[in-house]
């Protein structure tokens, strides 16, 4: 794997107390930074964008960095969010944040904040327990009609296509659920992936914790919404704990990328991993994960394809394998 530094870091712009996770589109490196939001009410907070925030862009081209200040979409306390690319544009999407999936709005980044796509239609809620936290996860791909994956964990992992159209109006569709009746395997989504119309859905389990499974997916096809779960032996495998790898993305030849991770140390501690890896011949007879030889020095980062860049406040780096 290649490495060239392409300039120094972010420190000179912004502190960037809790991220999103990196993006790339238009050319530029996207780096939210998160504030919190208490939720009183619901005995929890989070850290969101959709209270106003700043975002810290990294121009791949001049090599320069700018900061951007946006003002906030809404203080509705019950309300999660993901951010996410789609055709080189950055969206995002806010839902219902406890007791139940619902799609709230919709809204694109135009520079300088996220503008609502007043065309905007979604299924009506599915409610169940109110203390069941709702999150997310979008997929790397997309459906053969070019639609956005998403999956909302909460009772189980449901799995939505997003159509997103300025002209005739953005409209979401339900297409299956897994893993909602309660069990000791029962799984939640931390990264999805779209290969040949199928969302292939990653998860980790609680039990000791919260931990990621390198040896399962999940499986739904798009079209017949049938559902999956694919377990598979592999010869090696990350050693990536907690929520799995830090960024993923698929390549060409539908290898699916997940670099960088955490590594439990003893009972509560943990260090930095990282190595990358590619899930090779998903819908086949015999995933396997194949090590990319190389690792990562940063621990922000976004893989697009076979690229990967890092940044932190020292530098920016671009890797190719």
């Amino acid at each position: 794997m290649e490495v060239t530094n392409l300039s120094t870091g972010f420190a000179d712009f912004g502190e960037i107390s809790h991220s999103t996770d990196l993006l790339v589109a238009q050319g530029k490196l996207w780096l939210f930074n998160l504030n919190f939001k208490d939720q009183p009410n619901l005995h929890f907070g989070s850290h969101v964008v959709h209270i106003g925030s700043y975002v810290l862009v990294f121009d791949l081209s001049s090599k320069t960095w700018t900061k951007i200040e946006f003002p906030a979409i809404t203080n509705e306390e019950n309300l999660g969010e993901q951010i996410f690319t789609h055709n080189d544009q950055i969206y995002l999407i806010l839902y219902k944040n406890f007791g139940g999936y619902l799609f709230d709005s919709l809204y694109k980044f135009n520079g300088s904040g996220f503008e609502k796509l007043e065309k905007f239609t979604h299924p009506a809620e599915v409610s169940f327990d109110s203390q069941i936290r709702i999150s997310s996860v979008s997929a790397n791909g997309s459906s053969s009609n070019g639609d956005v994956v998403l999956v909302l964990n909460g009772r189980g992992m449901a799995v939505f296509t997003l159509r997103i159209s300025e002209d005739q109006g953005s409209n979401i569709e339900f297409i299956a659920e897994a893993h909602e009746e309660p069990s000791p395997m029962s799984g939640t989504a931390t990264s999805a992936a779209v290969i040949n119309n199928n969302a292939i859905i990653s998860y980790g389990v609680h039990g000791c914790g919260f931990r990621w499974q390198s040896n399962v997916f999940t499986k739904i096809d798009l079209s017949t919404k049938s559902v999956q779960d694919i377990h598979f032996d592999s010869e090696d495998h990350p050693r990536f704990c907690f929520s799995g790898a830090r960024t993923t993305s698929l390549n060409s030849a539908n290898e699916w990328i997940h670099a960088a991770g955490s590594i439990q140390v003893g009972m509560t501690g943990s260090k930095f991993d990282g190595s990358v890896w590619k899930l090779t011949n998903i819908l086949g007879d015999s995933p396997n994960w194949v090590q990319v030889q190389g690792e990562l020095s940063g621990k922000i980062a976004v893989a697009n394809g076979n690229e990967i860049w890092t940044v932190s406040p020292d530098n920016v780096n671009y890797y190719k394998f």
